[in-house]
């Protein structure tokens, strides 16, 4: 093998000799370079991958589980409450009736009442008698006009000062027919609410409670509104308990 190699470049070496004597070696280099960088082509260098962004789902849940409450509580801006001195339920529209024609007190109350009966059954709009199971004070009541009353649980009020106020007018208007913000419930219960947020006011009816408050941040969410940090840590404090 090794005197078969000697051979073959002695052979190689006299070939180049004569090719430089009679000047033909510069076409035979050319064609040597040509062979030598189409048999070592250097691949160019691969451009690096850019990483994709993985995609976030959005958070999803129920606001009647007390973590995804808190979640939702922790996304509303925190402010001073605004004073409510220009506040007037007239900015709030006037609630609009049922298709069926029932005002909006007997919607609330039909869905409400158990057991109800009503004047003129056909259209299952004015409620003479049923029965109540206050939910903010736990209580079983007998209905009457004078017994029991619509209460707003993120009060008109408070709202207002809490954001409503830079809302526009359909806005507040639908903020106000908003069913799901509404609850019956004793008189002497809804005289003690009043207007108060949870710093100052929650329910008796401790099976209710979180219910009540979940309500809230979940209304306040919604309408864009925001919290005071007295509401804010009275809420957060309570959802703990739930």
């Amino acid at each position: 093998m090794g005197k078969r190699l000697v051979i073959a470049v002695v052979a190689v070496a006299a070939v180049c000799c004569f090719l430089i004597s009679i000047h033909q070696f510069g076409p035979v280099q050319s064609a040597i370079a040509q062979l030598w960088s189409r048999g070592h082509t250097i691949a160019a260098p691969s451009t690096p991958k850019t990483p994709q962004p993985t995609a976030t789902a959005s958070p999803t849940g129920s606001m009647s589980d007390p973590s995804y409450a808190v979640k939702v509580l922790d996304s509303i801006p925190i402010t001073a409450a605004a004073p409510s001195d220009a506040f007037s339920t007239t900015e709030f529209g006037t609630p609009a009736t049922s298709p069926s024609g029932c005002t909006f007190t007997s919607t609330v109350l039909s869905r409400d009442l158990s057991n109800a009966t009503y004047a003129d059954p056909p259209n299952d709009c004015a409620i003479t008698s049923g029965t109540l199971h206050d939910p903010y004070g736990g209580e079983t009541i007998k209905y009457s006009t004078s017994a029991v009353r619509l209460n707003r649980i993120v009060s008109l009020e408070w709202a207002w000062a809490n954001g409503a106020a830079t809302l526009t007018p359909a806005a507040r208007e639908r903020f106000a027919a908003d069913i799901n913000n509404i609850v019956t419930t004793s008189t002497t219960n809804a005289r003690t609410k009043d207007a108060h947020g949870p710093a100052a006011w929650l329910p008796s009816n401790q099976q209710y409670r979180c219910t009540y408050i979940e309500g809230f941040i979940g209304t306040v969410k919604s309408f864009g509104l925001t919290v005071d940090a007295r509401d804010m840590f009275a809420m957060r404090r309570d959802l703990a308990a739930c």
